[in-house]
C-alpha cells in the first residue's frame, strides 16, 4: 500500500518556512539541475539502446544469413560426398565381381594345366619318350 499523505514542501526538520532558509532553494535548484542531467543521460541511454538492438538486430541477420549459405554449401557437400562414396561403392563391387572372375578364369586354367601335364606324363609313359627332353619342349 501506498501512503498517500500529502507531502509537506511548507516546512523543514525544525518546523520553518524553507524560504527563510536560503539554503534549500540553492539545495532545490541543484536537485532540480540533476534531476535534468539525470533525464538526459536517461534519454541518452534509452537512444544508445536503440542503436544497439539496432545493431544486434543486423548482426543476427548477417549470422542468420551466413549461417544458412554455410549450411546450404554443407549439404551440396554433403550430397556430392554421398554420390562419390556410393560410386566408389559400386566400383568396389565391380572390382571384387572382376576379381572373383579371374580367380574362376586362374582356377580354370590351372585344372587345364593341371590336365596337359598329365597328358604329357601318360604320353611320355605310352611313347618312352625321355622326361628331360620332354620337359625342355614345354618350357
Amino acid at each position: 500500500m501506498t501512503d498517500e499523505r500529502p507531502i509537506q514542501t511548507t516546512s523543514t526538520l525544525h518546523g520553518d518556512n524553507p524560504q527563510n532558509h536560503p539554503n534549500a532553494s540553492v539545495g532545490i535548484s541543484v536537485l532540480l539541475e540533476r534531476i535534468s542531467v539525470l533525464r538526459n543521460d536517461n534519454i541518452a541511454l534509452q537512444e544508445q539502446i536503440v542503436q544497439n538492438v539496432l545493431q544486434f538486430q543486423q548482426q543476427e541477420k548477417q549470422t542468420d544469413e551466413m549461417l544458412e549459405k554455410t549450411l546450404r554449401h554443407l549439404s551440396m557437400t554433403n550430397d556430392n560426398l554421398t554420390i562419390e562414396n556410393n560410386n566408389l561403392k559400386e566400383e568396389v563391387s565391380n572390382l571384387k565381381h572382376q576379381m572373383n572372375r579371374l580367380i574362376e578364369d586362374k582356377n580354370q586354367l590351372q585344372k587345364e594345366n593341371n590336365i596337359l601335364k598329365q597328358q604329357v606324363n601318360d604320353l611320355q609313359g605310352n611313347n618312352n619318350f625321355p622326361r628331360e627332353e620332354t620337359k625342355k619342349n614345354l618350357n
